[in-house]
């Protein structure tokens, strides 16, 4: 039951996200690395508001439909919303299945007189995946290595590859380096634990004046939605998030559940000697990302945030990479 909650927080956080074009968009350019994804424009995107539900696969239907124009030519983007812990293997005969229906509204709101055309064609599906759990992705890619023995007919056999964008796979550094609506979600998504939560969300909040205040909107929605699986006090964040600085307030909230949490049935020496280690280790952790960060060649304002080193030391670490 527990699973089946946190399924669909993070399947309400994604699907509102992804249902404004921009995220959408976001997605796209950010994750999937595809010559035809420059072609999109956000202004030729319409989302379909329709969810293609299949009995065989009942419970995982948490998907994402938009059409668009690209030179002329009519295409689906369809978005399967992966947010499980464990890797589907069938995920290629999910996705044949869920294309076809989607080919079957196009079909059955296409005049009969249109779809008897000698030129009449079927317009492309692009299947994407966003998985968020924790287990790397394991399953085949492509429609053609879930068919037994297909090495030995060629294009005879059925074929497809979808995209997949998973969450968890992405370093710090790359998500740093994109400071995106999209990016600063994932950022947030990964498995980490409270503390280093709010060690991210300290960066974020950063970026995250920087947002235009639809993807704000769009940010403090998602945040709702999902940061309360990883720290508890639901209604205390939500209250926090529905203030004028909601972001900022809940880190500064977040750093006093851990305060709490830290010196809580603690006694004074254990205290001491505990907070002495963890400094050091802490230290050498900062330095470690900030080493990363200088050599992907990101700016020491963002290094600083993200380290909470300051500009001296970053520099003198330079330095002495160099």
């Amino acid at each position: 039951m527990r699973e089946e909650k946190i399924h669909q927080k993070h399947d309400k956080g994604y699907r509102h996200l992804l249902q404004s074009k921009r995220a959408f968009m976001d997605l796209l350019k950010s994750f999937v690395k595809t010559e035809w994804v420059e072609l999109v424009q956000e202004e030729d995107l319409v989302r379909v508001d329709k969810s293609f539900v299949l009995q065989d696969f009942s419970g995982k239907e948490a998907d994402i439909v938009y059409r668009s124009n690209i030179k002329g030519q009519d295409i689906i983007f369809y978005v399967l919303l992966e947010l499980q812990s464990t890797v589907d293997h069938q995920m290629p005969w999910r996705l044949l299945l869920y294309m076809v229906e989607v080919w079957r509204d196009v079909l059955k709101n296409t005049s009969a007189k249109k779809v008897a055309r000698k030129d009449y064609r079927l317009p492309p599906i692009i299947p994407l995946v966003l998985y968020n759990g924790s287990e790397p992705w394991t399953a085949v890619k492509s429609f053609k290595e879930y068919q037994n023995g297909h090495e030995r007919f060629g294009n005879a056999s059925i074929d497809f590859e979808y995209a997949l964008v998973n969450v968890k796979s992405y370093t710090e550094q790359e998500l740093l380096e994109l400071t995106t609506l999209m990016s600063s979600v994932f950022y947030l998504d990964q498995n980490i634990d409270k503390e280093e939560l709010a060690r991210r969300l300290r960066i974020v909040f950063e970026n995250y004046n920087k947002m235009c205040q639809e993807d704000q909107r769009l940010f403090d929605i998602w945040l709702k939605n999902n940061t309360n699986i990883k720290i508890g006090a639901n209604t205390l964040l939500n209250e926090l998030l529905n203030t004028s600085e909601g972001v900022e307030n809940v880190v500064h909230a977040i750093e006093k559940i851990l305060e709490n949490e830290r010196l809580e049935g603690m006694s004074e020496g254990k205290l001491e000697g505990k907070l002495e280690g963890k400094l050091e280790g802490k230290l050498e952790g900062k330095l470690e990302i900030a080493r990363n960060l200088i050599f992907a060649g990101v700016n020491v304002e963002t290094i600083a945030t993200a380290t909470g080193l300051t500009g001296q030391e970053i520099e003198k670490l330079r330095q002495e990479l160099h």
